[in-house]
This record gives structure tokens, C-alpha cells and sequence, in this order.
């Protein structure tokens, strides 16, 4: 029976070593694709829901805080009992349904839900309120599905650490590994998932669209804001007020 030498046995470990380098970013951005896939179902049964509860409010979208939510968050009160009414409210705060991206990071946490006893990853999406409206809050806008011509285009929900974005902070994203509260995540082998008004998920990279530092002036297509705030890009939404 041969025996190996020393020298043998470090060069086979020394390939072995090579392959594994080789072969574990591959299995971690097929691991991503995996998970992306499931955020994907998660986000298409947030379009769902918001066409459930358009029908059932007389096209209105989900806004921030409806008007028989007292909820701080309301919108994600109203997902729930639109979406999934059987999961328990302690599951649904601790992110253990659709509200839960299985890339979220479970320590990176914004002051909106620590406050308020959701667990990180309860926020893995962001209402884009802008485009569904304020509701009973803030400027009290109620925006219907009638609104808009271009369903396909405006998102209503995004990838992100937080609960909301809109015109103030959609541009703060994790870029470069910039170390802040991500509005907007790059979550998904750099690619952020958003549902759209007519319920398509979409995702999006920052090559091309999410170089959104200094208030996307760095990127002059800056496509990300003509979706996420109708107010800035409204010649083809007459409808709109």
C-alpha cells in the first residue's frame, strides 16, 4: 500500500483548499437565489393583499395608518388581517410569515420597530407611502388604484430595514458596505425585491439603478425615485392629486 508523503499531502490539501475557494461563492449566490425566491413569494402576496383591500375599501390602497388602526404601524397591522388574518399578531411582530425575508439581517434594526416590540425582521419591506398614501397620519392622503394609469410601474414595497420609505430617505441604501439603517437593502446578491401596484415583484441592482447617495444626483437615470415618489414624476399620472 503506497503511503503518502508530506509533500503529496499538501499538495492535495492545497487543491483541495483552491476548489473550495472556488466553489463557495458559487454555492453562497446559489444559497442568495434560493432565499431571494422565497422573498419574491412574500412580496406577490403583498400584492395580492393590496388588491384585496382595494377591492374591499373602494380602491383605496393600503396607507400608513388606516382610520380603524391605532397601530403606530398601521400598515402592517392592516397586511395582516388583509393577507394572512390567521397568523397571531406575536408571530407576525416577530417576522414568522410573509413580513419575514429570510435574508433580513436579525441584528440591524431600525428605531421605528424597536419601539414598538417587532422583532428586526418582522420590517424586512418598506411601505413606499408616497405611492399608497399617508391614510390617517401626516398629510391625511388617501391614494386609490385609480390613480394611476401605470400600475406596473410604481412599487409599493421594497427590501429594507425599516418600516417606510419615501422622498426624505429612499436614496440612503447600503452602498459599498456604507454602515446605516438600510431603506433600502441590497439584500439579494446586491439587488433589492419591490412589488408593484399591479402586483409584479421586480429587482433591481445598484449598477444601474440604486446609486442613491447625495439624493441620486450621483446617478443621472435615477429610475428608483420615478417609481417610489409620484410626486417628483407625475406627467403621465394625470390622475394623481
Amino acid at each position: 500500500m503506497k503511503r503518502f508523503t508530506l509533500i503529496e499531502l499538501l499538495v492535495v490539501i492545497a487543491i483541495i483548499a483552491i476548489l473550495a475557494g472556488l466553489l463557495l461563492p458559487t454555492l453562497q449566490k446559489a444559497r442568495e437565489r434560493g432565499r431571494s425566491s422565497s422573498c419574491t413569494s412574500n412580496l406577490r402576496q403583498y400584492g395580492t393583499a393590496l388588491q384585496q383591500y382595494a377591492d374591499a375599501n373602494d380602491g383605496v390602497l393600503i396607507p400608513q395608518r388606516d382610520c380603524n388602526n391605532t397601530y403606530v404601524h398601521g400598515w402592517s397591522a392592516s397586511l395582516r388581517k388583509t393577507a394572512v388574518p390567521a397568523v397571531s399578531e406575536e408571530n407576525w411582530k416577530a417576522g414568522n410569515s410573509i413580513n419575514g425575508c429570510p435574508s433580513r439581517d436579525p441584528v440591524r434594526i431600525g428605531s421605528s420597530s424597536a419601539s414598538s416590540g417587532y422583532a428586526p425582521k418582522a420590517f424586512s419591506y418598506a411601505l413606499a407611502f408616497q405611492v399608497t398614501g399617508t391614510g390617517n397620519v401626516g398629510d391625511k392622503k388617501w391614494r386609490k388604484i385609480t390613480d394611476y394609469r401605470h400600475h406596473s410601474r410604481w412599487i409599493a414595497w421594497i427590501d429594507s430595514e425599516t418600516n417606510m420609505v419615501s422622498s426624505s430617505n429612499y436614496y440612503k441604501c447600503r452602498y459599498n458596505g456604507e454602515d446605516t439603517i438600510d431603506y433600502i437593502s441590497l439584500r439579494h446578491n446586491n439587488r433589492a425585491n419591490a412589488v408593484h401596484l399591479d402586483g409584479h415583484v421586480s429587482a433591481n441592482n445598484h449598477d444601474d439603478d440604486y446609486d442613491m447617495r447625495n439624493k441620486g444626483k450621483n446617478n443621472s437615470k435615477n429610475r428608483l425615485a420615478r417609481m417610489l415618489v409620484p410626486g417628483w414624476h407625475l406627467k403621465d399620472e394625470p390622475g394623481y392629486r
